[in-house]
């Protein structure tokens, strides 16, 4: 197996994640410009209360940069170390296709009963992964 191939899903998931980025970026220079909130606000987060929708879309970025980290760390340790495989690498799409649908949970209809089985099946995955690294690693 290529070596390289573990690299992609972690652009998949860095482009998951700059689309975030932006569409937060976009929602609160709206939100400024309407008058919805004060420029203030985005100074010291201490200006008044930021908007419902504009909340969970706040709180999910800040969810890609908690876990994910863990996860491209992983990958670039399976790639230095050369002990890529199979199986990782569908461990490593399945947990980009997790935070996608993560995302689309949250930053949708924003059911907490299935965000947190998306979150925790993520986790999973990531615990297995670790697991395989450890494993090969120690048998090097």
């Amino acid at each position: 197996m290529e070596d390289k191939l573990i690299l992609y899903p972690i652009f998949s998931l860095l482009a998951l994640t700059l689309f975030v980025m932006l569409r937060t970026f976009m929602m609160r220079v709206k939100a400024v410009k309407s008058g919805e909130i004060s420029h203030k606000y985005y100074r010291l987060y201490n200006q008044g209360t930021e908007p419902a929708v504009q909340q969970a879309n706040t709180r999910h970025l800040t969810n890609l940069m908690e876990v994910p980290p863990l996860f491209y760390i992983t990958c670039i340790l399976i790639y230095v170390t050369g002990i890529n495989s199979l199986v990782l690498l569908i461990c490593a799409w399945l947990f980009v296709l997790s935070r996608f649908i993560h995302s689309y949970v949250h930053l949708g209809k924003n059911r907490l009963k299935s965000r947190y089985k998306v979150f925790f099946a993520s986790v999973t995955i990531l615990v297995v992964m670790w697991a395989i690294c450890l494993t090969k690693i120690v048998q090097l």
